[in-house]
């Protein structure tokens, strides 16, 4: 008996599922850690960042075009191949 491989949508489907399930236990690691550091910014900043992954990822799986991200870390813009004007 031959299985089928799943279609391309179904799989990535599969792969945003679990990135979401992901993100989503990260989050709750920084919310447990934020309420043991109160007042540590960067665990909030943190919180904050996985909040904004787990929203483009929902986009994501919805079908839904993104629009573009305003904000950009200044240490991730080193890693860009391209020059910032």
């Amino acid at each position: 008996m031959q299985s089928e491989d799943p279609s391309p949508m179904a799989e990535r489907n599969r792969q945003l599922n679990q990135l979401l399930d992901t993100v989503e236990q990260a989050q709750q690691v920084a919310r447990a850690l934020c309420n043991s550091q109160v007042g540590n910014d960067e665990v909030k900043m943190l919180f904050g960042r996985l909040e904004a992954v787990r929203l483009e990822v929902t986009q994501l799986h919805r079908g839904q075009r993104l629009a573009p991200f305003e904000e950009i870390d200044p240490k991730w813009t080193g890693f860009l191949p391209w020059p910032l004007s």
